[in-house]
């Protein structure tokens, strides 16, 4: 069996497994597949399946990243030939864009603020509390890998690189 993601039209996420990827109209709770379709597709592996036509109150309040498009009912995400978690789809979710971005007010160049390791408090006295720091952390890690990737490839872009070559290096100790 795969586990697929299904999403309520309310925006939870549910893991659930199939046999195949043949109805998965049924998996969303639809009793035929009418306007049943592929939504969207992220780097040639995740595909969102759902309805584009549906009633003002069965919109579904799921924030899509990278999608500024309304959709309705339950939907559902697969990962083409593979089981889908929600752990990777949430790792997935974050890293494409579905994270809240927090401003920096004090920057000039509107720049990105990411929370850090040592912003996290982790308080491990209940499962809920042990959920909620896992998320964080997830996020954390990501946000924090993004930015430093991000002003890595900058720097290297730019020219300005601060380390000395081998024969610098040779040079400076010599001396």
């Amino acid at each position: 069996m795969t586990s697929i993601i299904i999403i309520d039209k309310n925006g939870s996420l549910n893991e659930k497994k199939v046999k195949t990827f043949d109805k998965l109209y049924s998996s969303c709770n639809y009793r035929t597949n009418k306007d049943f379709e592929l939504l969207h597709t992220w780097n040639d592996s995740y595909e969102l399946y759902g309805k584009k036509i549906g009633k003002t109150n069965c919109e579904n309040k799921y924030k899509i990243p990278l999608i500024d498009e309304k959709y309705y009912g339950n939907l559902c995400i697969i990962k083409k030939g593979q089981s889908l978690t929600l752990e990777e789809w949430n790792i997935f979710y974050n890293f494409a864009g579905g994270y809240e971005k927090i401003e920096n007010e004090k920057n000039e160049n509107d720049e990105l603020e990411f929370e850090t390791e040592t912003d996290i408090e982790l308080d491990i006295d209940t499962e809920n509390n042990i959920s909620e720091n896992k998320n964080t952390f997830v996020n954390t890690f990501v946000n924090t890998f993004v930015n430093t990737f991000v002003n890595t490839f900058s720097d290297i872009c730019s020219g300005s690189n601060d380390e000395l070559s081998y024969d610098e290096y040779e040079v400076e100790t010599s001396k």
